[in-house]
């Protein structure tokens, strides 16, 4: 539920790797995303609100799920099932007309983007987790081999249109305005 915040004014959105023991990790999300987990932070915590009568406690609401699915779930706390929500992410992100995609790509694409820009395999592999060797060294031999595809990333990579500066870049080597 308490998935997305701000830090020092930047929309992240917060998950736990929990296989590969890394918690708390953040990446930056558009504006526009994040106000719309909020809201849908909001009507979970309505529907809370309209069958018990009362807001959830601070512990309740830290155990309530986002998205719950709606039968045998007095609590709030059981989410829809992985491959339901993964219907519903497919349909937004075809909505977003990027042509034929594999949702599993980025993590592949953001393999090869740390290995790029300085982190080692130990590295890659410890935030991936579940990686093989053979996979690890395919992404090292893409990283190291085809100069063209940072470039290709370098220019699609940016802030969102719902940002506080939509276009910035947000990979690659050039400067920020963090």
């Amino acid at each position: 539920m308490e998935c997305v915040s701000k830090l020092n004014g930047i929309p992240l959105s917060w998950h736990d790797q929990t296989k590969v023991g890394n918690f708390d990790q953040a990446i930056r999300v558009p504006e526009r995303l994040y106000e719309r987990i909020q809201r849908r932070q909001a009507k979970t915590v309505s529907r809370f609100v309209q069958h018990h009568g009362r807001q959830p406690a601070s512990q309740e609401r830290h155990e309530l799920a986002l998205f719950p699915r709606r039968s045998a779930n007095v609590s709030g706390k059981h989410s829809v099932t992985h491959s339901w929500f993964g219907c519903c992410l497919r349909d937004w992100v075809d909505t977003f007309d990027l042509g034929h995609y594999v949702a599993h790509q980025a993590q592949h694409t953001l393999a090869t983007n740390l290995l790029r820009n300085g982190a080692n395999l130990t590295h890659v592999k410890r935030y991936l987790g579940q990686i093989s060797e053979k996979m690890a060294e395919h992404y090292v031999h893409i990283a190291s081999t085809d100069p063209r595809l940072n470039d290709a990333l370098n220019a699609v990579w940016v802030a969102g249109p719902g940002a506080s500066e939509p276009g910035l870049l947000l990979s690659g080597s050039a400067p920020r305005a963090d």
